[in-house]
């Protein structure tokens, strides 16, 4: 049997421990400390996720909150005709005579609505007669909107030519809330 003296001893044990405590790091503490910092920047990622999420959310339930005003405003206004609706602001606003042409246009919406436009082009407006008849239109008691406005001034004059398009959404057969019911038929 080999002998060994206290101090060689000594120094098998410190470098056994030294061994086992680097294995330890090695396969213990550093696979550790990794997942920790794997986690912790997932944990962040999540965080950054949850409140785009929130703000997701919140936006929804504006938009939602938003949804049930417009369609009650529509509701409000059963037989609204934006065509005569806007004919008759220009006879109020007496621009009845600046029609050039006032054109109806459909389009197709969803199965609950449908978007009606009409797009009119104004002759020799001043400022004041264009900005007090979008002023009116704007407080329409049915949802408005100007989709397209083209404004022109005549050489020379302080007068403009306007060409607008306006929308507005009427409902479709039914109450306004619920869809067109389809049927179905079965051959005999």
């Amino acid at each position: 049997m080999i002998r060994i003296n206290p101090r060689e001893k000594r120094t098998i044990i410190a470098g056994g421990c030294l061994i086992a405590a680097l294995l330890v790091y090695v396969f213990v503490v550093s696979p550790y400390m990794t997942a920790m910092e794997r986690l912790d920047r997932r944990i962040a990622k999540k965080t950054e996720e949850l409140a785009e999420v929130l703000a997701l959310q919140g936006e929804y339930f504006r938009l939602r909150e938003r949804t049930k005003i417009l369609e009650e405003m529509v509701r409000s206004t059963p037989g609204f005709s934006l065509l005569s609706f806007l004919e008759n602001l220009a006879t109020k606003n007496r621009i009845k005579k600046q029609i050039a042409y006032m054109k109806p246009l459909t389009t197709p919406g969803n199965d609950r609505y449908r978007e009606s436009s009409v797009e009119m082009k104004l002759d020799s407006l001043t400022l004041k007669q264009l900005v007090d008849y979008l002023y009116q239109i704007e407080q329409s008691p049915q949802p408005i909107r100007i989709k397209r406005l083209n404004i022109a001034k005549k050489r020379g004059k302080a007068y403009l030519d306007v060409t607008l398009q306006a929308s507005t959404f009427e409902p479709l057969e039914g109450e306004v809330g619920s869809p067109k019911r389809k049927t179905l038929t079965t051959r005999k």
